[in-house]
């Protein structure tokens, strides 16, 4: 989630850090037991904005900032891929096309085991609604 701003400057690059390091604050507090839905209530609360630059965090999006596999320092490439000619439409690539994970691409923020633990908890919840509703 290195984002860099127009600028590319040193500065761009620690203020996205931050916003990293403040979610990721909140994965903490969602491994003790607080619900995807209460942070990103609370990030609301606190002005942190979504990557998507809105006012609003979702549930969706800050699922998708905890399974964000840039914090430790991997960048997934091949995740989309663009359709043929005339309509070049993006689709997401569920295996239709080969991926690659570069390792070590920059600094980490977090480290692995925590991210794997956050990725487990969100696996473990995701069974848990699914077999209550059923």
């Amino acid at each position: 989630m290195f984002r860099t701003l127009a600028t590319g400057s040193f500065y761009s690059r620690q203020l996205c850090t931050f916003r990293c390091q403040t979610l990721y604050f909140y994965i903490a507090r969602n491994l003790s037991g607080l619900s995807i839905g209460f942070i990103a209530k609370e990030l609301k609360r606190r002005g942190v904005k979504p990557p998507q630059g809105k006012d609003i965090w979702s549930k969706k999006s800050v699922q998708t900032v905890l399974g964000n596999e840039k914090y430790i320092g991997q960048v997934l490439l091949g995740k989309t891929y663009t359709g043929d000619f005339p309509n070049n439409k993006q689709f997401m690539n569920d295996g239709e096309h080969e991926q690659f994970l570069m390792k070590d691409a920059h600094e980490p923020i977090m480290d692995s085991e925590k991210f794997e633990q956050v990725q487990e908890e969100m696996k473990r919840r995701r069974i848990l609604k699914l077999l209550t509703e059923q």
